[in-house]
């Protein structure tokens, strides 16, 4: 008997340590709490955007790793999507964009671009107050002084002539839906059988401008197929600018007329106008320069006579003078009246 109760006692204790055996090794292949959540990997995509337009969502994005995240990028009135950079690489102006199976941080980046406004072909011309605000008679005594005045008053009339015609093909655009086509803004204007159409392209610190012709003259039986008529450069801010005017016979190449200016500010600027004649070849021009005070213009084989002539007036001293090349210089005191020069200093 005494055998069969150590034996009895023997299992018991061997049960025991079996089962506190087991307990260890069942905690042990348990592992980690279970409750303990594994860590999440996350990435960032940051967003950025210029003044034109919103790209949604904004800011700092995070996104957990694998998952797909989309942007929405809208244009405001006015403005268009020029490009979309995705890690500083172009995507073209896409309207949204998908980063799928997030594995890194990343940058996304809208760019809008604003239409621009349709531009002036004359913004500088030539300050007239000086004679508009005088009290000159019209006796002998005068007459330099009036006859500077006409020579200052036809220099903005040959501006504004020889530079109308694209100011009103501008101004007939201006009514028409403007499109954007590849990078460029684009106008059309449609009269019967003749278009023409006008680009604009922001090419960094200010837009590049062309005109084309398009269509044919029942009356004439021409036809034009994107012949140009027009290009020029303006800055953003307007302050300095250039056109060139071509002929509408395909034939002449080279421009006709050119004009360049320069505004630094109301009292300092300056122009330039080149014609040149498409049968002889001839060239002839006309300047204005605005320095403060002093005021200049010089017409140069422009003239009938193709002549040089320099008209020269301060507002200041309220004098001036003019010279024609090979002809005694004549001036006038700050009366109007016709002055000996040596007088005056000139």
């Amino acid at each position: 008997m005494r055998i069969y109760k150590n034996l009895a006692l023997s299992f018991i204790a061997l049960f025991i340590g079996f089962a506190f055996l087991f307990t260890s090794c069942s905690d042990d292949v348990s592992g980690p709490d279970s409750n303990e959540e594994e860590d999440v990997v996350e990435y960032t995509i940051s967003t950025t955007s210029n003044d034109g337009g919103s790209i949604s969502p904004n800011g700092n994005i995070t996104v957990e790793e694998g998952d797909d995240q989309t942007f929405d990028i809208s244009a405001s009135s006015g403005y268009v999507i020029q490009d979309v950079l995705v890690d500083g690489s172009s995507e073209g102006a896409v309207e949204s964009y998908s980063f799928e199976n997030v594995q890194s941080d990343h940058t996304i980046e809208a760019v809008f671009e604003q239409e621009p406004d349709l531009p002036e072909t004359t913004p500088v011309q030539v300050d007239l107050s000086y004679f508009d605000d005088s009290d000159a008679g019209t006796d002998t005594e005068y007459q330099t002084f009036n006859t500077a005045s006409s020579f200052a008053g036809m220099a903005n009339t040959t501006l504004q002539s020889y530079m109308s015609f694209g100011q009103i093909y501008f101004e007939m655009s201006s009514s028409e839906d403007t499109a954007y086509e590849d990078g460029m803004w684009v106008w059309e204007y449609t009269y019967e059988s003749i278009t023409i159409r006008i680009t604009a392209e922001d090419i960094g610190e200010g837009i590049e401008w062309n005109m084309y012709l398009d269509g044919s003259d029942p009356e004439t039986g021409e036809n034009w197929d994107n012949q140009r008529l027009m290009s020029g450069y303006t800055t953003h801010d307007n302050g300095y600018g250039e056109w060139s005017y071509y002929s509408a016979d395909p034939a002449v190449t080279e421009p006709i007329l050119y004009y360049e200016w320069e505004f630094s500010s109301e009292s300092d600027y300056w122009m330039e106008l080149t014609i040149t004649d498409d049968e002889t070849g001839e060239v002839g021009s006309l300047t204005y320069v605005k320095d403060g005070a002093d005021n200049t213009i010089n017409y140069v084989d422009l003239l009938e006579d193709n002549s040089t002539m320099i008209v020269y007036w301060n507002t200041d001293s309220n004098t001036g003078y003019m010279e024609e090349v090979g002809v005694e210089k004549v001036c006038w005191n700050d009366s109007y009246v016709t002055t000996s020069c040596s007088e005056l200093g000139y």
